[in-house]
């Protein structure tokens, strides 16, 4: 399945609004597992796509209700890949860590 999504093509970052009261919400939405699943898969797109489109930069949100575009210029794109890695170690899903891998000695 998560081969499916980042085969997806995507040209627009993504939006996202995000509604809190506090930090501690800010907090409690950083540390569920469906956020977590989410950034990571939705990065892992954008940064795929940009690699192979060769692009310089890329938008991964827009958080709209803050006026927040979140961008990564390609010489992060390998440091962010590798932390991107080490999620897919803990789920033990090692042919995305492999599919991140091949990635990253595209860049």
């Amino acid at each position: 399945m998560m081969e499916e999504i980042i085969e997806e093509t995507k040209s627009d970052p993504t939006l996202i609004e995000i509604v809190y009261n506090n930090s501690s919400d800010l907090k409690k939405l950083a540390s569920r597992d469906e956020f977590v699943t989410f950034i990571i898969t939705d990065s892992l797109k954008s940064i795929e796509k940009a690699i192979k489109e060769g692009k310089e930069k890329v938008e991964l949100f827009n958080i709209y209700n803050l006026s927040l575009i979140i961008e990564l210029n390609r010489s992060n794109f390998g440091s962010v890949l590798n932390n991107i890695t080490k999620y897919y170690i803990e789920e033990e899903n090692y042919e995305m860590c492999n599919r991140i891998k091949d990635l990253i000695n595209e860049i």
